[in-house]
């Protein structure tokens, strides 16, 4: 809705907040106000506002480039590394293209292509995601476009079939926990522990911090969650434990309860705080060893969520551990929680029946 005031100059300064777009302009006359707000909240509803028509069409590369430069470095630490590889596709694909040339139907074509070549929907959705927030920024925080000529709001998802839950059985725990003991790698063992404890991604393992860990008080802070959240996860016995010997013999150089090593050169490392370490070569030596298969690291939130609902926590509690938003993501467990209730009754009941 446009809405007029009258400047001392005895000018008519008119202003339109619509669709998320902003724009202003001054007349003489309030009848030219009047008529230039009507066709631009025509062009704005059609999509075919240009916010700054004397301005040179800015290219898709430097979008990208500004999304980097401002917004990458704000986020969490998981899509601060995986979103640049995201976005180096769409930045190949669009070379040379002007970013208000890009339309539903390019990006619709680049989904289909990626899953006729077998991507999982996640990845393509993903690839979809890390596209979608250079044009919101590009229209909620910069005002380079309308939101009505966002084009990845026109592209429908993939469905993703994310039911798979794979935990492990006491057996086959009890050999992964032998094999990354015994592992070359001194921190395996300790970041397995965690995870089968807590439940947390990788990711949030790897990036823990000492600041983070109470060891008094035998308590996790997770300061940026997948979802965002602020949360924090008492351990106890075993991976305390573990967690109080390596705090003994902690690295004066970083905070990371996993740090990679220190680059050789000293140069190499000026002003860049050291990443995580990659347990990914030891990880798989280790599933090797217990002659695990089909078995990711993110299955170990399944696996401590199998063990919470064979333990009779409810849904809520085993939601609350993970982290889950939503009941549906915790309603996968149901069936163990229920297995578990069964095998109760049975002994309760065992003794309604005549006696023999």
């Amino acid at each position: 809705m446009a809405t007029y005031a009258k400047r001392a100059s005895g000018h008519w300064q008119v202003k339109i907040r619509r669709k998320g777009v902003v724009a202003s302009k001054a007349f003489a006359k309030k009848a030219d106000a009047q008529k230039w707000a009507t066709a631009t909240e025509a062009a704005i509803d059609s999509g075919t506002y240009n916010t700054a028509p004397d301005a040179p069409a800015l290219s898709f590369g430097e979008l990208v480039d500004r999304y980097e430069r401002d917004i990458l470095p704000t986020l969490a630490r998981e899509e601060q590394r995986k979103r640049p590889g995201q976005l180096a596709l769409w930045r190949e694909r669009f070379a040379g293209r002007a970013a208000a040339s890009i339309t539903p139907a390019d990006i619709a074509v680049a989904r289909d292509e990626w899953a006729a070549d077998g991507l999982s929907p996640a990845t393509i959705n993903r690839r979809l995601a890390a596209l979608a927030a250079v044009f919101t920024a590009a229209a909620k925080q910069w005002h380079l476009i309308p939101l009505s000529a966002h084009p990845v709001r026109e592209v429908a998802r993939q469905a993703e079939r994310n039911e798979r839950v794979r935990y492990l059985s006491a057996d086959e725990r009890a050999a992964l926990l032998k094999a990354t003991a015994e592992s070359s790698n001194p921190y395996l063992h300790v970041a397995v522990v965690l995870s089968l404890a807590t439940g947390w991604r990788q990711s949030e393992v790897m990036g823990l911090t000492w600041d983070r860990v109470d060891l008094a008080r035998g308590w996790l802070t997770l300061e940026t969650s997948k979802n965002k959240d602020r949360r924090g996860i008492g351990i106890q016995g075993y991976a305390l434990e573990l967690l109080r010997q390596l705090e003994k013999v902690r690295r004066a150089d970083t905070e990371l309860v996993f740090p990679a090593r220190a680059p050789r050169k000293a140069s190499a490392a000026a002003g860049k705080p050291l990443p995580p370490m990659n347990l990914r070569k030891p990880w798989e030596a280790a599933l090797a060893t217990a002659g695990i298969r089909d078995f990711r690291w993110h299955d170990m939130r399944h696996d401590l969520a199998s063990r919470l609902a064979v333990a009779g926590a409810s849904l809520h509690e085993i939601a609350k551990v993970l982290g889950h938003r939503t009941p549906r993501m915790s309603a996968r467990y149901a069936h163990l929680s229920d297995e578990h209730l069964t095998d109760i009754l049975g002994t309760v009941n065992a003794g309604l029946g005549p006696e023999r």
